[in-house]
């Protein structure tokens, strides 16, 4: 018999503020099989990890991560 995986795209998305670390572990928890998620580079040439381009549906804050530094991401609220 084939067993189905279980995916957590974007963490826990749903019950918890997606793409955060605490995100991830409940999915974890949860015993998923993957965890899914997306990088962006910001202006300063970090990595992060984020869906969106636009910081506004998860954050309120208007603009591109691509034009932001990491400082600036960091000081954004996701949750």
């Amino acid at each position: 018999m084939s067993r189905i995986g279980v995916t957590a795209h974007r963490g826990c998305k749903g019950y918890i503020p997606e793409n955060t670390l605490i995100s991830f572990k409940e999915a974890l928890d949860m015993k998923v099989d993957v965890l899914e998620y997306d990088v962006h580079m910001c202006l300063d040439g970090e990595l992060i990890i984020m869906h969106d381009s636009l910081a506004v549906r998860t954050t309120g804050a208007k603009g591109s991560v691509d034009f932001m530094t990491l400082e600036e991401i960091k000081s954004l609220d996701a949750g």
